[in-house]
């Protein structure tokens, strides 16, 4: 018994149980390598980047693939629109860790996601709040 169960895990385990599809997988984990040398300043052609994005909508057949293509677009966006402020660097940083662990590390997409989600909700907050103080001051001022 111990060892029909060792074979079971061995071949589960060299099987490359995946939560992520093999297409989606592939797509996902160079669009993700692509937005890390873009973040280190490496030169990332933007016609690459876009023909990996619709490589991995079209690959994206599990819950797992839409949710793992979720994180990396927030990933994407917080990329490009983050600013100064700590909400934003740590939205940035809680999505790329997110998407490491993703396609990286092979990791649920559903938990490894739940930090980058927290901080993108802090951020939207921060930025209500930031206009929200700027309309006071505005109203103030007349």
């Amino acid at each position: 018994m111990k060892r029909l169960m060792l074979v079971i895990l061995g071949l589960a385990f060299f099987s490359g149980c995946s939560k992520l599809s093999g297409d989606f997988q592939k797509s996902g984990r160079s669009a993700f390598i692509m937005l890390q040398q873009a973040e280190d300043g490496a030169p990332v052609l933007q016609t690459d980047l876009s023909r990996a994005f619709i490589e991995m909508k079209y690959a994206a057949k599990t819950d797992n693939d839409k949710r793992a293509l979720e994180i990396l677009t927030f990933y994407r966006d917080q990329y490009i629109s983050h600013d100064d402020t700590p909400a934003s660097k740590q939205a940035l940083s809680d999505c790329r860790t997110a998407a490491e662990q993703i396609f990286m590390r092979d990791a649920d997409p559903e938990d490894a996601g739940k930090p980058c989600d927290n901080s993108i909700n802090a951020r939207g907050d921060a930025i209500i709040k930031q206009m929200n103080e700027e309309d006071r001051k505005q109203h103030s001022s007349q």
